[in-house]
C-alpha cells in the first residue's frame, strides 16, 4: 500500500494529511521530483517490526541507512549503541530487504 496518493486536485498521505495543489502549485512537483531521485527504499515492516509502516528513503544505501537508524532512534527507542550492534549482526538481512526503484 502506498504511503502517499497523488491525485490533481491534492497530495493525500496515508489517509491522513492532504496538501492542495492548487494552492501549493510547487508541492506536486517538488513531492515528485523527491521521490523520483530517492531510488532507494526500506520498509519497517520488512525489517523486523510487525505494527509499523513506516518506509524510509534515500539515494544511496548509507543515506537510507542512516535515515533508518534516525527512524529506529527516535521511533523504536534504539539508543546508537543498540542499533550499532543491530546493524552488524543482520547486515546482510537489510541489505536484501532494501528495495530499488
Amino acid at each position: 500500500m502506498a504511503r502517499y496518493v497523488i491525485k490533481p486536485s491534492c497530495i493525500k498521505f496515508a489517509g491522513r494529511r492532504q496538501i492542495p495543489t492548487r494552492r501549493y502549485p510547487k508541492v506536486l512537483s517538488n513531492f515528485a521530483s523527491l521521490i523520483e531521485s530517492m531510488t532507494l527504499s526500506l520498509n519497517c515492516k520488512d525489517a523486523g517490526d510487525p505494527v509499523c509502516t513506516h518506509t524510509m528513503y534515500g539515494e544511496t544505501e548509507e543515506e537510507l541507512l542512516q535515515n533508518a537508524k534516525e527512524h529506529g532512534i527516535k521511533v523504536h527507542g534504539y539508543t546508537e549503541e543498540t542499533w550499532n550492534e543491530e546493524i552488524q549482526k543482520n547486515s546482510e538481512h537489510f541489505r536484501k530487504l532494501i528495495k530499488r526503484s
